[in-house]
């Protein structure tokens, strides 16, 4: 069944007898609709199936960052289909049918606005915390007023637990000024937890690149 916007005239989404509508970007869209295979898919079909879902299950719960921090490649792109094209090319890892994602390489902000952030090594804190630590000397190359600017800019800390299948998304407060931040994350105790950062502006107009930390054990 479809639903309806303008009429019998106007964009619709759903399914029109053979005609499937959808909004893509904005942009109302018709398609005819696919006929069901009645051939069994092939190992390549199954293991590009895997490997979406396996990408797809890391980006979503990251989608917020996503949304904010990557530039879509095309008009016809939006960040998260940006996230996962950029993602897919890089950060898988592994042979057919024991594909892995590579953390190391998975990108959450492509924007560089923001590039001279240099970080300190992830500390897991007794308590279900960990500590995420920055330098705040900026570099000769900013003025005073530029660096009392910089001072304000907010962390953008992703925390995923591959072990427990879920996510923490925090330091919205972290201003940069503070060179730091501990974080009690809701994970377990012997959780491996892997950990992004990014840094954005007041206005959220300019923003670092996402730079993945690291991996840390919780300490209960």
């Amino acid at each position: 069944m479809a639903d309806y916007e303008r009429g019998v005239l106007g964009p619709f989404n759903g399914l029109v007898g053979t005609v499937v509508g959808a909004v893509v970007n904005d942009t109302p869209t018709m398609r005819i609709r696919p006929k069901k295979s009645k051939k069994e898919p092939g190992q390549s079909q199954l293991d590009q199936r895997f490997i979406f879902a396996l990408m797809m299950t890391l980006l979503k719960k990251a989608g917020e960052f996503i949304k904010l921090g990557i530039v879509p490649l095309g008009k016809k792109l939006s960040p998260m289909n940006t996230a996962m094209k950029i993602n897919l090319d890089r950060a898988i890892t592994g042979v057919s049918p024991d594909f892995k994602i590579d953390y190391s390489k998975i990108v959450l902000s492509t924007m560089k606005d923001l590039d001279f952030v240099k970080y300190g090594p992830l500390v897991a804190v007794a308590g279900g915390r960990i500590t995420v630590a920055w330098d705040t000397n900026y570099g000769e190359y900013l003025k005073p007023q530029e660096k009392l600017i910089r001072d304000t800019d907010t962390a953008r800390i992703f925390f995923y637990s591959e072990t427990a299948g879920s996510s923490l998304k925090a330091g919205y407060t972290a201003a940069r000024s503070t060179g730091s931040v501990s974080i009690r994350v809701p994970f377990d105790e012997g959780d491996k937890v892997h950990v992004w950062c990014f840094f954005v502006s007041t206005d959220e107009q300019v923003h670092s690149a996402s730079k993945y930390l690291g991996s840390v054990i919780v300490l209960e």
